[in-house]
């Protein structure tokens, strides 16, 4: 492979046809596949409403090529998840310079491994070969360096909540209009065996708004994506899925999210009523 040293213009240049070649769907596909089609339908949803006047004008339904929404976010932060604000996050700083350096030394480094094992094999690429094989590697890389790039960040967002031991469930913290309704959750008459027991079972609906059904219907979902992992414990059947209390805002989970920040509420209620020092 020959090197070349690129002025200004042939710097952006270079941005223009790497820009080509990002597939955001296709890196939160690699992490989750229902997240990316949910990204998918936000994006069109929101290129709709932001081109909706310049459609009207041009007499056409306000769709956009798939690579054009693919390769630039239309989501508001506002109506992000959390995945999506790293992605977004990474994106914005993705064509500085210095990380579009990065970038070519990883798929500088791939270039040598996959043709030194060819070279190795015995096999030789044409130059039409060797124009196709860069496509695909671009093709592929860019993306699959977006990916390694949004699971560190995701990974380093959850170590940093989990990791800071001073992070207690203050119920002062609360907002006093509703904390009556968020901290009073705990059925009185069962506080006594939780205290007994360290384990309570409660036999009613705590969270009105959350349609029980639906909510089992969006965790069977995700099961049979693969989501759940597998725990041996004897001789019972246990899943585990861990996720962050943000990770399903503005999804199609809608059920899931109202759960989660629900139950995020728990260690709050307990502090107060129990006098404990639990972590949120």
């Amino acid at each position: 492979m020959e090197y070349v040293i690129l002025d200004k213009e042939g710097f952006n240049d270079f941005i223009i046809i790497l820009r080509r070649y990002i597939n955001l769907k296709k890196v939160i596909y690699f992490i989750d596949k229902a997240l990316a089609e949910e990204f998918s339908n936000k994006q069109q949803a929101f290129f709709n409403k932001l081109h909706h006047s310049h459609s009207e004008q041009q007499g056409d339904g306000g769709c956009c090529g798939e690579s054009e929404l693919n390769n630039k976010i239309f989501i508001p932060k506002e109506n992000m998840n959390n995945l999506e604000k790293v992605l977004l996050e990474i994106y914005e700083r993705f064509y500085y310079e210095d990380n579009v350096l990065k970038l070519v030394s990883y798929l500088n480094e791939k270039y040598k491994s996959i043709t030194t094992k060819a070279k190795r094999d015995g096999m030789t690429m044409a130059v039409d070969d060797e124009r196709d094989f860069l496509h695909n590697l671009l093709k592929e890389g860019v993306n699959f360096y977006l990916c390694s790039k949004l699971r560190n960040k995701l990974r380093e967002f959850e170590e940093s909540v989990s990791s800071q031991p001073m992070l207690l469930a203050n119920p002062g913290g609360v907002d006093k209009d509703h904390r009556e309704n968020l901290l009073n959750k705990l059925p009185s008459n069962l506080i006594f065996d939780l205290l007994k027991y360290s384990v309570v079972k409660i036999d009613k609906n705590l969270y009105d708004d959350i349609n029980e059904y639906e909510l089992y219907n969006e965790f069977k979902y995700l099961y049979l994506e693969g989501r759940f992992e597998s725990l041996s414990l004897d001789y019972l059947n246990c899943y585990s899925f861990k996720f962050h209390k943000d990770f399903f805002k503005s999804t199609k989970f809608a059920n899931i999210d109202k759960l989660s920040r629900q139950l995020n509420y728990l260690p709050y209620e307990l502090n107060m009523k129990f006098s404990l020092q639990i972590k949120d």
